[in-house]
């Protein structure tokens, strides 16, 4: 139990550390975003055409309705009056 202890006590240690080099230092921050970087390459990661065209579809059709609504409460308006 004490060895368990000993490296939780470790890793917290090490935790602690960084985060203050992390905040005091930039020279270090940009190590360890370089570091992050070249082990997690920044890939961009993009809606596919599929989803950007099916999206598009959904918008227009939104509209439609909308304006279909809207022509049905215009009608309901002129026939009341």
């Amino acid at each position: 139990m004490r060895i368990f202890s000993y490296i939780c006590a470790g890793f917290i240690t090490i935790f602690v550390i960084n985060t203050v080099l992390s905040f005091s230092l930039p020279a270090y921050r940009n190590v360890l975003i370089a570091t992050r970087s070249q082990l997690f390459p920044n890939t961009k990661s993009s809606v596919p055409l599929e989803k950007k065209e099916e999206k598009n579809q959904d918008t227009i059709r939104l509209i439609e309705s909308l304006d279909r609504i809207d022509r049905h409460i215009e009608s309901l308006t002129a026939a009341k009056t």
